[in-house]
């Protein structure tokens, strides 16, 4: 891939890590009463306000995204490049790789209740598998005979 290719590309996943990550916690975790009352939030009457909040009042939420976004590119891009697969088999590969690490929520912990962690395990699991598909599709290679060519390497 060029340089410019690879540019537009992450700054795509960029922009879709942050919007996944606050979409998944507004529609899936947010709309939990018991999660908003462990976090001593509120309930916010739509997607975009909880994002105007956030804000005007929480305004280190997406730099820190947007770190985590570059470092889950970072920790991807070897293992995108390193199989030999399709570029639709990539994506799925990556996709449940990270899915794989929200399994940890299952378990009982001294955390948080079980109501929180149930919660947080659909919102990240929604969002890794999302996150996961379009990462490993958005970087995988495609060769000029098609994808089947990038198999037999």
């Amino acid at each position: 891939m060029r340089a410019s290719s690879i540019g537009w590309r992450i700054v795509l996943l960029v922009v879709a890590f942050v919007f996944l990550y606050m979409f998944f916690g507004y529609y899936v975790a947010l709309q939990n009463p018991v999660l908003r009352q462990y976090y001593g939030g509120s309930a916010y009457s739509s997607f975009f306000e909880g994002l105007q909040l956030n804000l005007a009042n929480n305004r280190w939420i997406y730099p820190l995204q947007v770190f985590r976004a570059l470092l889950y590119l970072t920790c991807a891009f070897p293992l995108i490049r390193m199989l030999r697969a399709t570029r639709w088999e990539k994506a799925a590969a990556i996709a449940l790789f990270l899915a794989a690490w929200t399994t940890a929520l299952l378990m009982p912990n001294p955390l948080m209740p079980m109501s929180v962690a149930r919660s947080h395990f659909w919102e990240t699991m929604g969002f890794s598998l999302t996150f996961g598909a379009l990462l490993g599709w958005l970087l995988s290679q495609t060769t000029a005979s098609g994808d089947t060519k990038a198999r037999t390497m």
